[in-house]
């Protein structure tokens, strides 16, 4: 129940100013856990406050550069990223980073963590080349303490955030290559039947729809369809891929097997989401338009 932590909260808060005074670290670490749930709730202007408050607190009692103060730096870009405010964002990330790097060393997980945000940052900001710059930091770090660059699952993820960047990019090709290479890596490390391998297959099945290649679209999707159901059926992005079969299909003038995908769409989209959601109404309308257009040819 949120809405009884935040009072909780607040009586510790009036309780802890009143016995520790108002500046104390114990206050501030109130105000950041107090800020996590306004964090949960949405009420994210709240929450940049509330951080806001808390590292006031934490530089003026353990000074600017102690390492505590990382995670709310960390925190605050976050939440400002949230929001859209990416210069007020990226000041706090760059700072965390000359904390982290300064207390816990440049090739520490938590200093890679946060490049790793400033990476995306820059990916949100349109500014590519730096973006790939970061990421890159990152994939080096992540190389060289784990020992391992080919079969580590936290580098697979930094290679799938790189596809990204490249995606939003419009550089398909070489996003698809970066994609090619964390299944390659997932698959390496935990065998072929991985929902997150079939995530990947469809982020490639879309980017070979935008390309026109609908043959190597439809290969995509149909391979990470057959892996969620062996693996996990009732997954909500099952259908999804259903969906994508089925544009497929249509643009390739299979009408039929369009009809046959978008009827499954509706069941499934049924049983996670109900009759009204604009998922199961989009394929439920899909479903009336073939069915018109088989009949009328």
């Amino acid at each position: 129940n949120l809405e009884e932590a935040v009072e909780i909260y607040g009586r510790i808060l009036d309780i802890e100013e009143e016995v520790l005074g108002p500046d104390h670290v114990d206050l501030a670490d109130t105000l950041q856990d107090l800020g996590l749930v306004r964090h949960k709730q949405g009420m994210l202007e709240e929450t940049v406050a509330l951080y806001s408050h808390a590292l006031m607190i934490k530089q003026k009692r353990l000074g600017k550069m102690h390492a505590f103060n990382a995670g709310i730096l960390n925190n605050l870009g976050y939440v400002l990223c949230m929001i859209g405010e990416l210069d007020r964002a990226e000041a706090m990330y760059s700072k965390a980073l000359v904390i982290k790097e300064e207390n816990l060393g440049p090739t520490h997980a938590s200093t890679s963590l946060t490049i790793s945000n400033i990476a995306w940052l820059y990916c949100k900001q349109k500014e590519w080349d730096k973006s790939m710059q970061f990421y890159n930091r990152v994939m080096h770090i992540e190389s060289e303490r784990t020992g391992n660059s080919d079969g580590d699952p936290y580098i697979a993820k930094v290679l799938r955030d790189m596809a990204r960047v490249r995606r939003e990019e419009g550089k398909y090709e070489d996003a698809i290559g970066l994609y090619h290479r964390a299944i390659n890596m997932l698959e390496k490390l935990y065998g072929q039947d991985l929902v997150s391998v079939a995530s990947i297959l469809n982020a490639i099945g879309l980017l070979r729809f935008k390309q026109g290649r609908l043959d190597d679209a439809m290969y995509c999707f149909s391979r990470g369809l057959t892996i969620h159901d062996r693996v996990n059926p009732e997954h909500p992005n099952t259908a999804d891929m259903i969906s994508n079969l089925a544009i497929v299909r249509k643009a390739q003038g299979d009408v039929e097997g369009a009809l046959s995908d978008y009827r499954r769409c509706v069941q499934r989209y049924i049983a996670i989401h109900g009759s009204n959601h604009p998922r199961t109404q989009n394929a439920a309308r899909q479903v009336r338009l073939l069915t018109w257009q088989k009949t009328a040819n």
